[in-house]
Formats: structure tokens, sequence, C-alpha cells
């Protein structure tokens, strides 16, 4: 196993496991599905990390073994990109940073999707 696939798991197996809690129905089932979306994972490691952002290639690994667009949540969301960072945001409390490195997307975007953009003062 690739010492930085290695490092990617530790990195995100806590947020994987937030999302998929948050769509199953029993915690066994959620570890299950991370298991299955890093073994997915790792079988397509060398195309994940030759993609521009492979934390998205991983992520999208995770959002099709969870059916999370099958089957979302009743949360208020505009789009599939809003709708995940404000499951892990308000259901799992992960940082805006967190989110960003789990799934690929920037930290300003996270923190707009999520409403936590500060303010803008205006002079």
């Amino acid at each position: 196993m690739p010492l930085a696939f290695e490092a990617f798991r530790a990195l995100n197996q806590p947020l994987y496991l937030t999302y998929a809690k948050a769509h199953l129905p029993e915690d066994a089932a959620a570890q299950a599905t991370v298991q299955t979306a890093f073994r997915l994972i790792l079988e397509r490691w060398d195309h994940v990390v030759s993609q521009p952002r492979p934390a998205r290639e991983a992520w999208s690994e995770l959002i099709r073994c969870t059916g999370s667009r099958e089957h979302p949540l009743p949360v208020p969301a505009e789009s599939a990109l809003q709708y995940d960072t404000v499951i892990l945001h308000q259901l799992g409390k992960h940082s805006a940073e967190a989110i960003a490195q789990a799934t690929g997307l920037d930290i300003p975007k996270v923190r707009y999707l999520t409403g936590l953009t500060p303010p803008v003062l205006h002079g």
C-alpha cells in the first residue's frame, strides 16, 4: 500500500465517516461503506493522484458508495457541493479547512457554501 495513500486515508477518514454516518442507518454500515470507498480509491490510486484535484476524485467515490445523491437528507442546499459541505460542517462540526482537504474544494469556496464567509466591511 503506498505511503501517500495511507496518509490520505488517515487524514480524511474522520470526515468520510461523518458523511457516511449521516446517510446510513447504522455505524457498522457507515464504517463498512467508508472502508469500501477507500478500497476502491486504492484500486484506482494512480488515476486518482493523476487528476488535477485528487481529493475531489476520491470524494466522488465516497459519494457513490453512500448513495447520498439518490437519497439526500432534507438539508437546504442549492447544489451537490453545498450539500456535501453543509453535511460535514453542520453535522460533523468540521472546519472549512478540513472540509476543503477532504472534498478537494478551495477553502474560500467551502466557506461560501457553508455560510462561513466573514462579512465584508465597508469603510
